[in-house]
């Protein structure tokens, strides 16, 4: 049933990433000690999502308050919202500028999440259109975030956004979005479908099929202008929502591919661990879905901190660079399968290796090639990774022409032992058409100062 049914809001998107309920989060524990070994354990038992309110109404309330989700894939590329900073100090994180909106809270409440320990707030003050529901009890489980368990919906008008005032231009970001329907309007809908924009630029359709699954988006864009307007558009095919927003800051140095001409949709973001990884192991949040195991792999681990070069562009976290998966057979080779049955999506592949096992003073050997397809000049030239630091291998620019892209692991003839690999983020190219937006273009109801 809807609540705070009076206040409607405004915005767009939605999203088309799936993820599937199977893998229980990482819980926060001492980020410091923390290491695959603590990751492994966790999945013996489900994450508690019990969560507290705090009216923030009261200056005493906020005193007392610290500070602060494998995938289905579509050729729709995958939906993403986000945009969105504080209202003044209540949704101020004291480190990291996250900004965490849990659509359709109720208004003056925020509470600490137990998995990341991140504050999220309501977005009451963030809309003037829309209406609050909570989704139906039947569709929410021990496993589901909390963010998910109320939305925003936006049955009004057809176009509804939300605006964004970054502090600091040509600053890289990660917007995030999450999507669940929940049957919050008791209808029962099996198709809903919506477009988001971020200002006049299309940034993709979304398409809802199944209420009890959760849909997440994200993008990695760039802010040239001192705003940004994220905006849901009602094309006729069911009422638009939202469950989540999330905005997260990037150091300038990381993925320089996003700039003011593309940005880096998300399609794939995996490492070779049991459990989804996130804040607070991975400092800007990016989420590391855990690898469906396949059959003939064999994983390897270690305790040991992986240590980044200094000039990483990637900066992938310790964690998920301290398991590898590699050949459990006689196979020397292993094979990653990506693609959207689009000849013209444009694709983004960065590799993640690090050596977990030291072969210093041995006779054994590690070095293997990447091929695409069925190419016979490498993609990647034999290489080795180097023992307990982080190493990454992507192209040069995107690729595109293939509905699938196979990449094969191989081992060289020289090698003892097969391929490994710890992590891999796949991207999707998306151009903006338009450079700068007008304040006016749809509902541009409040500007967040981050």
């Amino acid at each position: 049933m809807p609540f705070d049914s009076d206040i409607e809001h405004s915005l767009s998107g939605a999203s088309s990433h799936i993820i599937l309920d199977r893998v229980p989060s990482l819980s926060l524990g001492e980020s410091d000690d923390m290491d695959i070994s603590d990751v492994i354990e966790e999945t013996d038992g489900l994450l508690s999502s019990d969560w507290s309110l705090v009216d923030t109404s009261s200056s005493d309330a906020l005193e007392n308050v610290n500070g602060f989700t494998w995938s289905g894939n579509l050729c729709l590329y995958f939906a993403s919202i986000c945009y969105i900073r504080g209202i003044g100090l209540l949704a101020q994180s004291t480190d990291q500028g996250f900004v965490n909106l849990d659509c359709g809270l109720p208004k003056n409440t925020f509470y600490i999440d137990n998995t990341t320990n991140l504050t999220y707030y309501s977005d009451y003050d963030f809309v003037s259109t829309g209406t609050s529901y909570i989704i139906a009890t039947n569709t929410i489980n021990s496993l589901l975030p909390r963010q998910y368990e109320t939305v925003r919906s936006f049955p009004s008008w057809p176009r509804n956004c939300y605006t964004l005032e970054p502090a600091t231009q040509s600053e890289r970001y990660i917007l995030r979005a999450g999507f669940m329907y929940g049957n919050y309007d008791g209808l029962n809908s099996n198709a809903i479908m919506f477009d988001l924009h971020i200002g006049a630029n299309f940034w993709k359709t979304i398409e809802i099929t199944n209420s009890s699954l959760r849909y997440e988006a994200e993008i990695i864009t760039i802010v040239m202008t001192d705003f940004v307007s994220v905006c849901l558009i009602n094309t006729g095919h069911g009422t638009p929502f939202i469950s989540l927003l999330e905005i997260r800051p990037l150091m300038d140095s990381m993925y320089t591919l996003a700039n003011a001409s593309q940005y880096l949709d998300l399609y794939e973001r995996v490492y070779m661990g049991p459990s989804e990884v996130r804040y607070p192991l991975d400092p800007y949040d990016r989420v590391w879905q855990a690898w469906c195991p396949t059959p003939g792999w064999a994983t390897i681990s270690t305790k040991k901190t992986i240590v980044n070069s200094k000039d990483d562009e990637f900066e992938a976290p310790s964690v998920t660079l301290q398991v590898a998966t590699t050949s459990a057979t006689k196979s020397r080779e292993l094979n990653f399968n990506f693609g959207d049955g689009c000849t013209s999506t444009e694709f983004f592949f960065i590799f993640y290796f690090s050596e977990l096992v030291d072969l210093s003073g041995s006779n054994q050997s590690r070095t293997f090639s990447i091929y695409l397809n069925s190419d016979t000049v490498p993609w990647a030239e034999p290489f080795s990774p180097p023992y307990l630091r982080g190493f990454y291998l992507y192209g040069n620019g995107f690729v595109t022409g293939h509905t699938s892209y196979n990449f094969s692991l191989r081992a060289t003839k020289r090698s003892a032992l097969p391929p490994i690999i710890n992590a891999i983020e796949v991207y999707a190219r998306l151009v903006p058409t338009e450079a700068v937006t007008d304040p006016s273009d749809g509902f541009s109801l409040k500007k967040i100062i981050i």
